[in-house]
């Protein structure tokens, strides 16, 4: 008998959330400025056009903060824990400038705590990473003892080892590093320095060109934030944890991040600007936060996420002008050329999608089991492809998002049936677009 056979370790599934909020996506913004300042790739070419424009006192004070706030996500994780969701500094940038510019000496200290844990448990997650053998000491110091972090000797030699740790990471062993790490520590031991430190970049941040990329964008965070909570009060109780991540984002969470979701009492969707394809996440105890870019999302799961009243100009806009972009070739529907219009419920931006679900060995063989035996649950599908069900879930996401199967939820489970009509429709399309024409 395998040890442990008759008790198995089990999760619950966590509460959902959405959040709409300026202040995590001027952080986030931040931290992708301060990516492309230390040479790294960007998920888009925004913060790298951005930067030049920057005053050389805020391109001093980014790279001071840059450790104790790595780069913007300790101050996006900071924002995530302590502004109330009804605050108005959420969705209002004179309210966010108030907000930190009356943060008192011992919320920036406790701000500056948590970049020291953030920093030290890096290290933890990812050995392989460049440190000072301190960091080890000084993590293992602090799990037998939190209070440290109220010591200002320990937190001194704290900030120290990792502000080390950031240059051997950046430029390998040198000489000079404590020289080198007094801008910083000018900065992290006097609250009100960082304070106005931190005002003063993402002021500028602001005035250079993140206002105008918020005024843009803030309608379709709050689209997303409508889309997504709409669906999860309706769908996500019938998904596993991953699917409704997918559903949500459009994206997969990667695998190394599966037993955080497992272990996370509540999960919180926060669309956010300038990530593409990309996904953010930030862990806080119980807590997992997923950021995710709301134009991604509308586009690849807004006809599953529904309602279709929802946003539904902005979907369109972004619909059109990608199909405009990807496809200028195929036929526009109009009065004189309708035979894409003509098959109801045929949305050319959608046919892409479509047909990449349809050239899926997977997904197509579903299909083909539902043609032949009607209305079946996930697992009875699973069963006939002698898959695992989180991997035949996955697949029907895609195949439901595309709308090639129909779902009829009953107690608890959905059942999934071929959407033949569909299904004729885009072969209807393909044979009159491509049918021989005389010139």
């Amino acid at each position: 008998m395998r040890p442990g056979g008759y008790l198995v370790q089990a999760y619950e599934r966590p509460t959902w959330r959405v959040l709409f909020s300026l202040p995590v996506n001027i952080s986030t913004a931040m931290l992708l400025l301060d990516s492309v300042a230390r040479g790294e790739a960007t998920p888009i070419s925004w913060p790298a056009a951005l930067l030049p424009h920057f005053s050389a006192q805020a391109l001093d004070h980014l790279q001071a903060m840059r450790a104790i706030l790595a780069h913007g996500a300790v101050l996006r994780s900071f924002f995530l824990k302590q502004l109330p969701v009804s605050s108005p500094a959420q969705h209002d940038w004179s309210a966010l400038c108030d907000w930190l510019e009356h943060l008192s000496d011992a919320e920036v200290e406790r701000l500056v705590s948590h970049g020291i844990r953030a920093n030290l448990e890096f290290c933890r997650l990812y050995p392989q990473t460049p440190h000072v053998p301190e960091q080890d000491l000084l993590l293992e110091q602090l799990d037998s003892d939190e209070t440290l972090l109220e010591d200002e000797t320990f937190r001194r030699h704290a900030i120290g080892a990792i502000l080390d740790g950031w240059e051997i990471e950046q430029y390998g062993p040198l000489p000079g590093l404590a020289r080198r790490r007094e801008p910083a520590l000018a900065l992290i031991e006097h609250p009100a320095r960082l304070r106005a430190a931190m005002l003063t970049f993402l002021q500028e941040l602001w005035q250079q060109g993140f206002s105008k990329e918020w005024e843009r964008g803030k309608q379709m965070v709050a689209t997303a934030v409508e889309v997504a909570q709409a669906w999860l009060e309706k769908e996500a109780f019938a998904c596993l944890p991953d699917e409704v991540i997918f559903r949500v984002t459009g994206l997969q969470l990667p695998d190394e991040w599966l037993p955080m979701l497992r272990q996370a009492a509540t999960v919180i969707f926060v669309p956010c600007l300038l990530l593409g394809r990309y996904l953010s996440l930030s862990a806080e105890q119980h807590t997992l936060s997923i950021l995710y870019d709301p134009a991604f999302a509308l586009h690849h799961t807004g006809p599953a996420l529904g309602p279709a009243t929802v946003g539904s100009t902005i979907l369109d806009r972004i619909r059109k002008q990608e199909t405009r972009e990807a496809s200028p070739s195929l036929p526009r529907t109009s009065e004189k050329q309708g035979d894409a219009g003509a098959l109801p419920g045929l949305d050319l931006a959608m046919l892409g999608p479509t047909m990449r679900v349809l050239g899926d060995t997977t997904s197509l063989t579903i299909l083909m089991i539902l043609a032949a035996h009607g209305e079946l649950f996930a697992q009875q599908v699973a069963e006939h492809l002698q898959v695992h069900q989180s991997t035949i879930s996955r697949h029907f996401a895609q195949l439901e998002r595309t709308g090639l199967v129909s779902v009829r939820p009953e107690g608890g489970m959905k059942f999934y049936r071929a959407n033949r009509s569909r299904i004729k429709g885009i072969c209807q399309l393909l044979l009159k677009t491509f049918e021989e024409k005389p010139f």
